[in-house]
């Protein structure tokens, strides 16, 4: 069986979204009341695989948005999405794994992840969330953890071919001396903001 990989997944999935549309709607409403609540006063963000911009209507007021992502499918859709949001936007594709991300610390004054992190497999998922807290000074996340079942190893991940994991993100910040603000939970999603310590 050929080994998840994420280019090739998100270039071959025509619909980004569940395929439960009622269940969709319900938490796209409260997705988007979460993240206009938490980038109010933002001028500039980082949209961290933006799909084709379902949380692009929570981003009021805010002047600059750059989108970064795997897969250019959904391209036109972002900019037609920008300019009725009216903001300036910048799309850029990286086809490979991030590792150090080309933004400079602190860039953006935050960075929003929707669905995005359960299709990272484990052994990029901290680095992932060590890079986007670089670039930004907060991150707002939304994604799916179930604290019922175990959390993914890369061992696991190596005997598999799957296209979800589940992280105990909470232990993942704290371990590396994240805060965590405004958690939410509806079933087995998760919206959750996290920072830098201060050390003031």
């Amino acid at each position: 069986m050929k080994k998840y990989n994420i280019v090739d997944y998100w270039n071959t999935r025509k619909n980004p979204c569940t395929k439960d549309v009622e269940r969709f709607v319900k938490l796209t409403k409260l997705n988007l009341s979460f993240v206009k609540l938490q980038v109010s006063g933002c001028k500039k963000i980082l949209d961290f695989g933006p799909g084709y911009g379902r949380v692009f209507s929570a981003y009021i007021g805010v002047k600059e948005v750059v989108g970064l992502d795997v897969t250019r499918q959904h391209e036109e859709k972002l900019i037609e999405e920008s300019k009725k949001q009216k903001f300036l936007f910048k799309f850029i594709c990286k086809k490979y794994e991030v590792d150090k991300l080309e933004f400079d610390d602190k860039e953006f004054d935050a960075v929003v992840s929707s669905q995005v992190f359960l299709h990272q497999p484990p052994d990029i998922i901290e680095n992932i969330m060590k890079e986007l807290i670089r670039v930004g000074k907060k991150v707002i996340v939304i994604t799916y953890m179930d604290t019922k079942k175990n959390y993914d190893t890369i061992e696991n991940y190596s005997k598999d071919n799957r296209y979800c994991f589940n992280y105990n993100y909470y232990k993942i910040c704290k371990m590396n001396g994240w805060d965590i603000y405004e958690k939410h939970k509806s079933r087995n999603q998760i919206m959750f903001v996290y920072k830098e310590r201060s050390h003031e």
